[in-house]
């Protein structure tokens, strides 16, 4: 999973930007402004609080022969 812009983040969720940077603030995420990449760990954190669910991160495993 690629890194997320804050502003996307409140997009997707249809919440206030500035919302969510209060909430990211909170769990102890600092971000300067809605231009900020969010990790993928960082994106289910603030996603999962919004929503209310409980939301997994599931890591692939890659094998080469």
């Amino acid at each position: 999973m690629a890194k997320i812009r804050v502003q996307d983040v409140a997009k997707e969720l249809n919440v206030p930007v500035q919302e969510i940077m209060k909430k990211l603030e909170g769990l102890g995420i600092f971000v300067p402004n809605q231009m900020s990449a969010l990790k993928p760990e960082e994106y289910v954190q603030i996603k999962s609080l919004v929503t209310g669910k409980k939301i997994q991160m599931v890591k692939k495993k890659v094998v080469k022969d």
